[in-house]
């Protein structure tokens, strides 16, 4: 059997169809013998995670399943593997090194106790 990380995208649903587009990214570990068997895994469930709700003011949400947009093989399992990465362009660079820096120690805290966290 082999690992395969997959993306599965999500659009979510709402009565008010003025506002922007909402999608939601998944990104599963599947594990499979060949990609076409992973994709197929990847894609149940994205069906499966089909859903609708409502909401505590009333309005009907849900979240479609649009596509399995990667899948990738895995190479065998190491301390500190890369899985994913992303490249994004920031106009406010300044603020966003800040607000990811906030969560490390937020994150760090929340595993360490009241140790700071090393830059």
């Amino acid at each position: 059997m082999k690992w395969y990380l997959s993306k599965i995208i999500f659009r979510i649903l709402t009565p008010d169809k003025s506002g922007p587009g909402q999608f939601e990214e998944k990104i599963r570990l599947i594990r499979a013998q060949t990609k076409q068997d992973a994709l197929q895994k990847a894609s149940a469930f994205g069906e499966n995670e089909e859903s609708e709700f409502t909401n505590a003011a009333g309005r009907k949400i849900g979240w479609e399943f649009i596509a399995v947009s990667e899948l990738r093989l895995l190479p065998q399992f190491t301390d500190g593997i890369e899985l994913n990465s992303h490249l994004e362009e920031m106009p406010a660079m300044e603020e966003f090194i800040s607000l990811q820096r906030d969560k490390h120690r937020k994150l760090f805290l929340s595993v360490s106790g009241d140790k700071q966290p090393e830059k």
